[in-house]
């Protein structure tokens, strides 16, 4: 990290981009490298959150982690005014020698008050993801490669005029359409028309996200607050949010292989298993999420995930939504004991 003021560690990155899903992937890979379940995750939205609520998040002491890291997400949406209170907090408290909780301001949009990009640019921490067409254009490459179906010529063309600059959407709808079509199917742009219409093409990877980085005394109201934006306000099908998370804690199982760590061990463990290969930040995700899990933790994931799944065809006649806000729950309470587990083990070895 650079260094700040008098010399201070610097602790603040600004993440912008025009493509939401390699926004929250370097937030993610940051979150990781700072040692990911020794910190205390602090998430806020730009939307309505005052600056006093960040510099107070920012000052929290921590008795049972590290320390902490802010994550104020849709910094697009903070108010200029606190934006500018916001920055001159973090300048004044630098400047000071103070040592604050860790910042990650992310915005999808890169539209970001310049008084913080001026404040991440002095800090060191200002990366910019925004992409130009060609870069769009092998992202989305990339992602139809990675998946298990095929696409006909004029689905792909289809696709990507519908996606158009927001290539990130690409994730959500191939999720949408992998737990509909069986693998290796060919999906033709008249099958696929049905699905640009709907709120499966939302990136649902968010979920997951804020399940695997559950943390705190409550760490299921964050994946639920998600939850209930996808099946309410984007009337998403319970049964595709379980197709998600299931797929996902698949891929975690796939690789949890004692004593191998980092993005390179999990591609090839994908790879052996007849996977494709993940982007470096995507792998590195994986690789985190595998290693904050034993044996038994794994084999609990999987079998809420089929247990989820049953109740939602029917098997018991448990209401849809229940079964899936049971299992996004249980997934982030296990997530979240699984650090906890970890970060004590780290305190007593010191």
């Amino acid at each position: 990290m650079s260094k700040g003021a008098k010399g201070t560690e610097t602790r603040l990155w600004l993440v912008r981009g025009d493509d939401p899903r390699l926004v929250a992937d370097r937030e993610a890979a940051i979150i990781a490298s700072l040692g990911g379940g020794a910190l205390d995750v602090v998430t806020l939205d730009g939307d309505g959150t005052l600056a006093s609520e960040i510099c107070t998040a920012l000052e929290q002491m921590h008795m049972f982690s590290d320390g902490a890291l802010v994550a104020v997400r849709q910094a697009e949406k903070l108010a200029s005014e606190e934006a500018g209170a916001l920055a001159e907090f973090v300048s004044r408290r630098q400047a000071e020698g103070a040592v604050l909780n860790y910042l990650v301001i992310s915005s999808f949009t890169g539209a970001v008050s310049q008084k913080l990009v001026k404040l991440a640019q002095e800090a060191g921490g200002l990366e910019d993801l925004r992409l130009d067409s060609k870069s769009r254009d092998a992202f989305l490459s990339q992602e139809l490669s990675g998946s298990h179906l095929a696409f006909t010529p004029d689905a792909v063309a289809e696709l990507r005029e519908f996606l158009g600059e927001d290539v990130a959407r690409a994730r959500g709808i191939l999720e949408v359409l992998e737990a509909a079509f069986p693998e290796g199917h060919r999906v033709s742009a008249q099958e696929l028309a049905p699905y640009l219409s709907r709120s499966g093409a939302q990136p649902l990877y968010l979920i997951t996200n804020a399940i695997e980085n559950a943390s705190g005394a409550h760490p299921e109201v964050e994946p639920l607050r998600l939850l209930k934006r996808f099946l309410e306000d984007m009337r998403v099908h319970p049964l595709v949010v379980c197709a998600v998370i299931s797929r996902r804690m698949a891929e975690v199982a796939s690789v949890h292989v004692p004593g191998e760590r980092g993005g390179a061990a999990a591609n090839a463990r994908l790879e052996e298993l007849g996977g494709k290969k993940k982007a470096p930040f995507a792998a590195d995700k994986l690789a985190q999420a595998a290693s904050g899990l034993d044996f038994a933790s794994v084999a609990k994931a999987l079998n809420w995930c089929a247990e989820a799944e049953g109740r939602l065809k029917g098997l018991d006649g448990v209401p849809e939504e229940f079964a899936v806000e049971l299992l996004v729950a249980r997934l982030a309470n296990l997530f979240a004991r699984r650090r906890g587990t970890q970060a004590a083990s780290a305190r007593r070895s010191r």
